[in-house]
């Protein structure tokens, strides 16, 4: 048996239709995982419910709400029980659209179901989904309605929960969910995944706290609540004691938790013994610093310091120093710094260089390495060069592209970009702010390919910050035949100067719409000649492949 992700549910329904023999292993396949429960409420008889198309804001797709007209009788779950016991996973999932198809996720149910449902409960034997085993939860429009589902859902053999309850919600409706929570910590031995995002319902950290707790297996926890207090002293070492916890988010403050970090600083026992994924949220970077102090994985791949104040220039590199000399420096593959309040202008102390960033390209195995700090970077081709050559695994690459602060011309040129397509061949994300100065690459542009024969054909989207194009239009086509050349599949091209600050406290400059408006250009030039280049390639392989083909009897003669 086999899952056809080619022909997607069709394959699998007809075998269940044909073969009786197969028919319990398909229908198995075909319901274990759902984007929504909206296949499932189709299972009630079509009096029960109705289907009300709504066009979406785009115009381009037409959704299908779900509702129910009346409340199901205990007869109508008979054919609706029997395909929610089939359900093991209740989640979001690219995969499934090829699957199921995009019906599915065009669907959904309207949140006044799930309250019905809850109020019908009794009239079933059991829950409605006794052997799910995954599910993640978030609110949409219909806030209390849709907690409903979550008490629906919450059963002693779930092993992986995921609830973002990130909206206003019913103090009744919250106090439900909180027992439940309870309960739920005391009858869920099979729990080993348990994420909670609640910033707006400091009362359910407890109820998180006594699931932690209350299990000694847990493989990722993921409490990230910024504007909550940090999880309990109790909470921390428990975690830190865990023999297979692997991943962890959660918030941690060098002040508030001073006693923790002392008491894991003494201790005997491996702390975080397992630990490959670690989140750390932190007022400053000092936070983050203190906590990393404390864990003892060898084996940490992928680290993400995130601060609300932003850090010098100074204070980073401190931290990257120490962190490169932590005991998972020969593992760390992932490195990812944010920050959300934006530097003072005109702090020299704030800008990061060349030398702030230099004590990183230590780490050898390096895929992704991102800064979304709200700092002014300054960096120069050298340094790109050598973080190329340090990093040859590298996969994603994004230095501040996100912040709109014009700080000053950038010191990576066009050229600049060449050793990243040279000496990484797995790139496939580049972000960073360069010189579009066309001067050192004109001359001998019409008789050279612009990137000395390097080329990466994986390459689909740049990100260019606060780079700005030359008003010439032909100097522009240049730059696009420039990156045409180096990056050939790119579909993605585009630059800060377009997005509309919504955050709050973030210190950018204002949008110019006349140069988003000829990045958008370049994009589209970019795309036109990348398909040529790549025709004239393979034009020029299978000429190769002929000329060889061709000597090959000559050289038996």
């Amino acid at each position: 048996m086999f899952e056809d992700t080619l022909y997607g549910a069709s394959a699998l329904a007809a075998l269940a239709r044909t073969c009786r023999a197969f028919q319990d292993v398909a229908l198995d396949i075909l319901w274990r995982t759902l984007p929504n429960l909206a296949p499932l409420i189709k299972c009630f008889p079509t009096d029960v419910w109705k289907e009300l198309p709504v066009q979406i804001d785009s115009g381009l797709t037409a959704e299908c709400n779900i509702l129910l007209v009346k409340e199901p009788e205990a007869s109508d779950f008979t054919r609706f029980l029997s395909y929610a016991a089939r359900i093991r996973e209740l989640r979001r999932c690219p995969d499934l659209v090829t699957l199921l198809g995009t019906s599915v996720h065009h669907t959904k149910v309207s949140g006044a179901v799930f309250s019905t449902l809850l109020k019908c409960q009794q009239r079933v034997p059991g829950p409605y989904f006794p052997n799910l085993r995954r599910f993640e939860w978030q609110q949409h429009n219909d806030a209390n309605d849709d907690a409903s589902l979550f008490l629906l859902l919450l059963n002693p053999k779930v092993a992986d929960m995921s609830m973002h309850l990130v909206l206003p919600i019913d103090e009744t409706v919250l106090k439900q969910i909180d027992s439940a929570l309870r309960q739920f910590a005391q009858n869920s031995p099979r729990l080993e995944n348990l994420t909670l995002i609640c910033p707006l319902s400091p009362n359910l950290v407890e109820a998180a706290s006594r699931i932690i707790l209350n299990h000694d297996y847990l493989r990722s926890v993921n409490t990230f609540n910024p504007t909550l207090s940090p999880l309990s002293l109790e909470v921390i070492l428990h975690l830190a004691q865990l023999p297979m916890l692997e991943k962890l988010s959660l918030r941690c403050d060098a002040s508030a938790q001073a006693s923790a970090v002392q008491t894991l600083c003494k201790s005997l026992h491996p702390v975080f013994p397992a630990l490959r994924h670690l989140v750390i949220y932190s007022e400053n970077l000092s936070g983050c610093s203190t906590f990393l102090d404390v864990v003892h994985s060898s084996r940490l791949e992928h680290f993400h310091a995130i601060t609300l104040v932003t850090p010098t220039a100074l204070e980073l590199q401190v931290f990257l120093t120490k962190l490169t000399q932590h005991a998972a420096h020969g593992t760390l593959a992932i490195v990812n710094l944010t920050s959300g309040l934006s530097s003072p202008r005109d702090a020299p102390a704030y800008t990061l260089t060349d030398d702030t960033l230099r004590p990183l390209l230590t780490l050898r195995r390096i895929r992704e390495f991102k800064i979304a700090l709200r700092n002014p970077l300054m960096l120069d081709n050298a340094f790109v060069h050598d973080l190329a050559r340090a990093w040859p695994d590298l996969h994603t690459l994004e230095l501040g592209t996100e912040w709109r602060r014009e700080h000053a011309t950038p010191g990576v040129t066009l050229k600049g970009l060449i050793p990243l397509v040279q000496h990484c061949p797995a790139l496939e994300m580049l972000g960073i702010a360069v010189d579009t100065d066309v001067a050192e690459i004109a001359a001998d542009y019409a008789l050279l390919r612009p990137g000395r024969g390097a080329s990466n054909s994986k390459v689909v989207m740049l990100l260019m910050g606060t780079s700005r194009l030359d008003e010439d239009r032909e100097a522009r086509v240049m730059v696009a035949g420039f990156l045409s050349d180096l990056f050939p599949r790119v579909r993605f091209i585009d630059s800060a100067w377009g997005h509309q600050g919504t955050l709050i406290d973030v210190d950018e400059d204002d949008a110019d719409d006349e140069e988003h408006k000829m990045w958008e250009e370049l994009q589209g030039l970019v795309r036109e000649l990348g398909k040529i280049r790549v025709q004239e390639r393979n034009w020029a392989a299978r000429a190769r492949t002929v000329v060889e083909v061709k000597q090959e009897p000559e050289q038996e003669e």
